[in-house]
C-alpha cells in the first residue's frame, strides 16, 4: 500500500474512531493475552484500569488460549517452535506450573473436564479430555481439522478451541469443516447443520454463538435452533473477543490510527443492549483473555 492510500485510509478510521465514545463505568478485571509470550491483567475495579504483567515465558513462544478454572486459576497454552504445553497460573502469587503437552485449553467446570488438542503419539491430532487432576487419562473425542483455508491471501488452521453452550454441550469445528458437537449427559458427538463458522464464543444471554466467516471473517451471532444469522458489521476489525457475562457485551481489542501515519491498539468494550462501543483501555494489544466480573 502507497503512503497516500496509507494516510487516507488512516483519515478514514479517525474518522470512525471518532464516533466511539471513551471512558465509561467498567467494573471487572480482564486477563488477556497479546499472542506473544506473557499475559497481563487489567483491573478495572480502579478509575482508568490499572495494569499488571502476570507471566513472562521464556524465549520466543506465545500464548493464544486461557481458560478459567477458578477465579484465582487459570489455565492456557504455551508454543515454541511447533510445539505446545499447557500450564497453570496462580493469580494471586503468579506461580506457574507446567501440566503436559496440549493446545487450545477449555475447561468445563459443571463436569471437571478440560478439553484440548493433544499430538496423540505423534501422529494425529485429536480434540481430547481429560480430567483436571489427571490430565493423562485423557477420552478421544474427535479428530482435529486438517485442512487450512483461505483468509485473503494467508492460509490459516481450522483448529480452533472448543465453546461450551451449556453445562452438558460444547461446539467445536470437525475433521470436516464443520460444527459439530459433543454432550455429556450421552457422550454422543454429532454433526449440526452449519459449516462457515468459526466458533468464537457463547453469547449466554441470548443463547447465540459468536462467530466469524472463514474466509472474509465477517462477525455474526449464530441462533443454534433456527439457523438465524445476526451480522455485526460494527465487530468485524476487532480481534480477541471475550464475553463479559455480567453486562452482556463483549470485550476485545481494535487498531485504530494515531497521528496520521501510526497505529495504536486499544481495548474496548461493546454493548449488546445499546449497541454502543466504548474505548476503555488504550495502548493494549489484546488477542483474547478472560473476563471476571
Amino acid at each position: 500500500m502507497s503512503l497516500i492510500n496509507r494516510v487516507m485510509l488512516l483519515v478514514a478510521l479517525s474518522l470512525i474512531f471518532s464516533g466511539c465514545e471513551e471512558g465509561g463505568v467498567v467494573s471487572g478485571r480482564l486477563v488477556y493475552t497479546d499472542r506473544s509470550n506473557h499475559l497481563g491483567e487489567i483491573d478495572f475495579t480502579s478509575d482508568g484500569g490499572v495494569r499488571r504483567f502476570l507471566y513472562q515465558g521464556e524465549g520466543i513462544s506465545t500464548v493464544s488460549t486461557l481458560t478459567e478454572v477458578d477465579e484465582s486459576r487459570v489455565i492456557f497454552d504455551s508454543c515454541s517452535m511447533g510445539n505446545c504445553d499447557l500450564k497453570s497460573l496462580s493469580l494471586g502469587d503468579e506461580n506457574v506450573t507446567h501440566l503436559r503437552e496440549g493446545r487450545y485449553p477449555v475447561y468445563v467446570r459443571s463436569h471437571d473436564s478440560l478439553f484440548f488438542f493433544s499430538d496423540l503419539e505423534g501422529v494425529e491430532r485429536w480434540l481430547v479430555a481429560a480430567p483436571l487432576d489427571d490430565l493423562s487419562n485423557v477420552t478421544k473425542v474427535a479428530k482435529a481439522p486438517i485442512k487450512s483455508v483461505k483468509a485473503g491471501i494467508v492460509s490459516q488452521s481450522m483448529v480452533t478451541p472448543v465453546v461450551p453452550v451449556s453445562d452438558e454441550k460444547v461446539i467445536f469445528v470437525g475433521e470436516d469443516g464443520w460444527l459439530w458437537s459433543y454432550s455429556f449427559s450421552n457422550n454422543v458427538v454429532a454433526r449440526t447443520k452449519f459449516k462457515d463458522c468459526r466458533p468464537i464464543l457463547w453469547r449466554k444471554k441470548e443463547s447465540q454463538l459468536l462467530c466469524a466467516t472463514w474466509d472474509m471473517w465477517e462477525v455474526f451471532l449464530l441462533d443454534l435452533k433456527s439457523g438465524y444469522r445476526m451480522r455485526l458489521e460494527e465487530l468485524d476489525d476487532a480481534h480477541g473477543f471475550v464475553y463479559a457475562e455480567g453486562s452482556d457485551s463483549l470485550v476485545y481489542g481494535k487498531m485504530q490510527p494515531e497521528y496520521i501515519i501510526l497505529e495504536a491498539h486499544d481495548i474496548f468494550m461493546y454493548e449488546f443492549s445499546s449497541g454502543k462501543e466504548t474505548r476503555i483501555y488504550k495502548d493494549a494489544y489484546m488477542a483474547g483473555g478472560l473476563w471476571f466480573d
